[in-house]
Parts: structure tokens; sequence; C-alpha cells
């Protein structure tokens, strides 16, 4: 076998298994978010409800709902290709339910309430001259930085995992 087949064949099991995966998945249950608005302030509260949708029955670890930022920071390598590092900088999870077995045919919607954080922000960051050095740093930094929000439901199951999220803004 050609190494070329062999390249277009690993290629082909691994599409495979992530459409395996994604319809036992499917075929265990669903999440479905639902969130009175999608743009929030610091300190604002973010309300909202998912509904569980269970196809199989499942014993569950933990039920969760979490409010996520990630950073995500793009920029050129040396070659001048596109490169984008995140990384996590704030989580709060909410837990809903700890272990539990939901029966085959479970639906049931959840409300949740989580708070957008209040950032750090200094008076001097606030000012027109903080933003005008914050400004002149990212010009020289030549990298383009911001935060991601995302709210995430997850449910912790024995075998594979039900979740569902969405973004959500902050300003």
């Amino acid at each position: 076998m050609s190494t070329e087949n062999m390249v277009f064949t690993a290629i082909g099991l691994i599409a495979l298994a992530v459409v395996g995966y994604f319809i036992l998945r499917y075929l265990k249950g669903s999440i479905e978010i639902q969130l009175d608005k999608t743009s929030f302030s610091a300190g604002e509260t973010i309300k909202g409800s998912f509904r569980l949708i269970t196809r199989q029955a499942i014993e569950a670890n933990k039920l969760s709902v979490t409010l996520v930022a990630e950073e995500v920071i793009k920029r050129k390598d040396s070659d001048g290709d596109d490169e984008t590092d995140t990384r996590e900088v704030y989580r709060d999870e909410q837990v809903i339910e700890g272990k539990h077995l939901y029966e085959k045919g479970f639906d049931n919607t959840h409300d949740f309430e989580l708070l957008v954080p209040v950032t750090g922000e200094s008076s001097m960051d606030g000012s027109q001259m903080g933003q005008a050095l914050n400004a002149l740093g990212s010009m020289m930094d030549m990298n383009r930085r911001y935060i991601e929000w995302s709210i995430e439901v997850c449910l912790d199951a024995k075998g594979i995992d039900l979740a569902s999220s969405e973004r959500v803004y902050i300003k």
C-alpha cells in the first residue's frame, strides 16, 4: 500500500470516528440552551434555561452550567502564516445536580442565573490616557487579543457526555 493510500485511509478512519461519536452522542440525548438575551455588561446577571432530553438511560456524575471566558491571541508566525492561541481565563461553574440516573425519555427544563464578573479595570485603564497607552501597546505587540465568552451546559456522564454551548457578548 502506498504512502498516499495510507494517508487517505487514516483520514477516512478519523472522519468516520468523528461522525460515529456525534451519532452516538445524538442517540444518547441532547441539551438545548435558551437565553433571554446574548449581550451583557459587567456585573449583570445572565438569565436563561436549558432543556435536557435523554433518548436512553444515562448514569450521570453531574449536571452543570458554566460561564467561560477564553483569551484568543491571533498573530503571524515567522513565515507570515496565521497562528491562534487560546487559553481559559475565567470559569464560573454552577452544579445543578450531582450523581443521578436519568431514565430514557427524560425531558426537563432547568432555569439558571450566572453573574458576569466585574473586571478589575483601574481608573487609569478607563481614562483616555490609559486607553491611548493600551492602544499603543497593542500596536507594538502586533498581536490581536480578545476575550470570547460562552455559556456551557454539560451532563458529565459515563461514556459520552452531553454538552452544549452558546456564545455571549460581554461589554
